[in-house]
């Protein structure tokens, strides 16, 4: 009996959670900024780029959403006849694979939509690149500017 009662309480008190992924809106891209990409603290990120991404028919930007709560974020802007630059990709908290994956999923989808067949990057976040199918094809030296190489990725689509 005492086993039963405790099932019910834990089936009462458990709450499945879902996160939502959707195109980001214009007046959000403040909080997007500084809840989300500000903390990387790279030069590129700001507050402008991110409202271009979302303006720009031809670039996205979605968000990961709980409970109301925006916790990650994806911007993308078409580069070329079929490809896209992939600018960032951040969940709120550090290494959040579900939100990178669910957020990278639904890029992939879009994208895909709109007839590209690649995507690029040169964020630092290379290990989540490599997760999702990109490969190393460039290098620059010394790039960025605390010393380190600035290191090009891409994904061919299918």
């Amino acid at each position: 009996m005492e086993g039963m009662v405790w099932n019910c309480i834990y089936l009462l008190c458990y709450k499945e959670v879902k996160m939502k992924i959707r195109k980001a809106k214009l007046n959000e891209a403040r909080k997007i900024y500084l809840g989300i990409l500000k903390k990387p603290n790279r030069e590129a990120y700001n507050e402008q780029l991110v409202k271009d991404l979302i303006k720009d028919k031809f670039s996205i930007c979605l968000v990961a959403e709980q409970e109301g709560k925006i916790i990650g974020a994806l911007g993308a802007r078409r580069e070329g006849h079929k490809g896209y630059w992939l600018y960032f990709l951040h969940p709120k908290k550090k290494d959040d694979e579900e939100v990178e994956f669910k957020l990278m999923e639904e890029f992939f989808k879009y994208a895909k939509k709109l007839g590209a067949n690649k995507i690029a990057s040169d964020t630092p976040e290379i290990k989540l690149l490599k997760k999702f199918g990109f490969n190393e094809v460039g290098r620059i030296p010394r790039w960025q500017a605390n010393g380190k190489d600035q290191i090009i990725m891409f994904k061919k689509l299918k």
